[in-house]
């Protein structure tokens, strides 16, 4: 069991860094939450509040605890259902495309 947050809500799951073929690299991750959980992180989207995951990243084949600052991609399962989360590391704004 891995235990990660996102401002401060439990979750289970982690980030691992992801290299893709033409170069680009992001850290993303999946997060299962319990149905109560889900509903909290539900009202901090709707509120636009900045999300901030803490917890075990996996990069260049070892294990670190990180925090950074995500964005939502996708969140699946019914409202008031347990909730399987994808995540994605949310660049810093203004940052100069590669």
């Amino acid at each position: 069991m891995i235990v990660a947050s996102i401002n401060g809500t439990p979750a289970l799951g982690f980030v691992e860094f992801v290299e893709r073929d033409d170069g680009t690299a992001d850290r993303a991750g999946v997060l299962k939450l319990t149905a109560a959980n889900a509903q909290r992180l539900q009202a901090m989207l709707e509120r636009n509040e900045p999300l901030i995951y803490a917890g075990p990243v996996f990069l260049d084949g070892r294990w670190c605890s990180q925090t950074l600052s995500i964005a939502v991609r996708s969140m699946d399962g019914p409202l008031g259902q347990p909730s399987t989360v994808h995540i994605v590391e949310k660049k810093a704004e203004g940052a100069a495309a590669a």
